[in-house]
């Protein structure tokens, strides 16, 4: 398993959910396999990042000196002099790929240091009416991830880059951290089969995890642990998942997708 919320967010509710199935399992029949198989996972668009969200957080550092900040608009995060600002000095230091997350609302504003010495940079993100600043240094050759938690709706970020005496602007970069996944499971056609099905309406990065409580372990893999990757912008994924013909069954969904979505536990007896 890759990370959990059971172990973050949704500790607490995930405990509460085992609680509530942990004897459904007991003293139940097997019944043979439907002779009627359902259709496996159908999507039409999986993402799964290349960086796992709050597995390459950058390390923060002590400033070096002072920044020649830009004049920004602390509200909007746009430049109040220019309408559009120019790559900076240092052509070897740059903004890379951005990732925004539901995990945590974390965006991860990206930084490459193509050089072959250590740089120093300065990350300034405004998001709503916020603004912070991320101080870090990047080894020769290598990415960093400045990370920024609870980011909601549209953001900007300037990057500073040490020059020996100051920090001077070098780039801009901004994007949108907008999180919004849906979900249901229900009794599907088939017998024995429930029908699990997720959308990821928002602009973020989502992970869902769903757990067979009391799973039919004598055949079939839908049991355990399963993972989905909706992609943003309306990306869908199913799965018909078997959990027996006359027995309780108990399955969580948990979404590693912020503060405002927990744990769905779904009991019953088919």
């Amino acid at each position: 398993m890759q990370f959990s919320p059971k172990r973050r967010l949704f500790a607490g509710i995930a405990a509460v959910g085992i609680m509530t199935v942990s004897g459904l399992a007991i003293s139940q029949s097997v019944e043979a396999k439907p002779a009627v198989t359902p259709p496996a996972i159908t999507t039409n668009k999986q993402a799964k990042p290349a960086i796992q969200p709050g597995k390459a957080d950058a390390k923060p550092t002590a400033p070096l000196g002072a920044t020649k900040l830009l004049n920004v608009n602390p509200t909007t995060g746009k430049l109040a002099s220019v309408k559009s600002p120019a790559v900076g000095y240092d052509s070897s230091v740059d903004f890379s790929t951005k990732y925004d997350y539901c995990y945590g609302a974390l965006t991860y504003t990206t930084v490459r240091n193509l050089s072959a010495v250590t740089k120093y940079y300065e990350v300034v993100f405004y998001n709503g009416s916020q603004t912070r600043t991320f101080y870090s240094s990047l080894a020769a050759n290598s990415y960093g991830y400045p990370a920024f938690y609870g980011t909601t709706g549209a953001w900007s970020a300037y990057l500073y880059v040490w020059n020996g005496s100051s920090y001077a602007y070098d780039e801009y970069l901004s994007g949108t951290n907008n999180c919004s996944v849906s979900w249901s499971v229900t009794k599907s056609v088939y017998s024995g089969y429930l029908y699990f099905t997720a959308t990821n309406n928002g602009t973020a990065y989502v992970s869902l995890e769903l757990d067979e409580l009391a799973p039919n372990a004598s055949y079939g893999t839908y049991t355990g642990d399963h993972w989905y990757y909706p992609a943003a912008g309306g990306g869908t994924v199913s799965q018909y998942v078997y959990v027996g013909v006359g027995l309780k069954y108990g399955v969580d969904v948990e979404p590693a997708a912020g503060s405002t979505y927990y744990v769905s536990h779904y009991t019953g007896t088919y």
